[in-house]
């Protein structure tokens, strides 16, 4: 496996990954912290841009608004572990991209109560996906699934990504990875063990080490002629703990074919 880059190719080509940021914010007090996160220093009309969001409390369940501009994935939120330690919740939104989003400050406020700086933290990446003929307009996202461990990960470091079942050709399966621990170490962190496609890193891991620990990494496959892509693990170099890993597929706007 390998990190994914470029753009999309010809009519029909599947989406493919094209930059990414991040940022960290936690609560000072028992108000609703707003992150201020950035976008990607290039978007372009047209793009896919996906805000990935991992919140972690020692009290309440978070929620989380969905940022301006930005659609729900459905399921939000997901993760089901309530704990007295912890309790982590991951948020995704998706947005088709008008062209102004060049490194905008795109903010998203959650309800995080926690005032322990070991327990607390919003963390928000965003990606930029592209495709040669833009995106379903209405449904560019399907497939959704969910693989979690809701205590000690008996596996260690390995993440257990979801099955991603593609609903037709030209889709890219793309896996949001989300653990309570940092990952101490940097560079490739691309599943392994899949079988039906490639999983593959896109960009580098959002990594903190301040505060509650976590990581937030997203991985894709080119799936050109559909189908599906199950098993695989994601390894790095924290402990154990628990994780939330969702699978989706982006669907491309030609679906000729399909």
């Amino acid at each position: 496996s390998t990190q994914a880059g470029g753009g999309g190719g010809g009519l029909g080509a599947t989406p493919a990954y094209g930059s990414q940021s991040a940022a960290l914010g936690f609560a000072s007090n028992a108000q609703a912290p707003t992150v201020a996160a950035i976008a990607p220093a290039t978007v372009n009309a047209g793009d896919l841009l996906i805000c990935h969001v991992m919140t972690r409390d020692d009290t309440f369940v978070t929620t989380c608004g969905t940022p301006s501009g930005f659609t729900a994935f459905p399921g939000n939120p997901y993760g089901t572990l309530t704990s007295t330690t912890y309790i982590p919740r991951v948020f995704l939104f998706w947005k088709i991209a008008d062209g102004t989003e060049d490194g905008a400050t795109i903010n998203v406020t959650t309800s995080l109560h926690s005032t322990s700086a070991t327990a607390r933290g919003t963390f928000v990446s965003y990606y930029r996906f592209t495709a040669a003929d833009g995106f379903n307009q209405t449904t560019p996202i399907e497939a959704i699934a969910v693989a979690e461990e809701n205590s000690t990960n008996t596996a260690g470091n390995n993440l257990t990504c979801p099955t991603v079942v593609c609903g037709g050709n030209n889709r890219l399966a793309v896996v949001a990875a989300a653990v309570n621990n940092n990952a101490g170490s940097t560079g490739d962190l691309s599943p392994t063990g899949e079988t039906g496609g490639n999983w593959a890193q896109v960009g580098a891991e959002f990594e903190s080490a301040t505060g509650g620990n976590a990581t937030l990494s997203m991985h894709a496959a080119t799936m050109s002629s559909g189908g599906t892509i199950s098993g695989g693990a994601v390894v790095y170099g924290g402990a154990g703990g628990w994780f939330v890993n969702v699978g989706f597929a982006l669907v491309p706007a030609d679906t000729a074919g399909a």
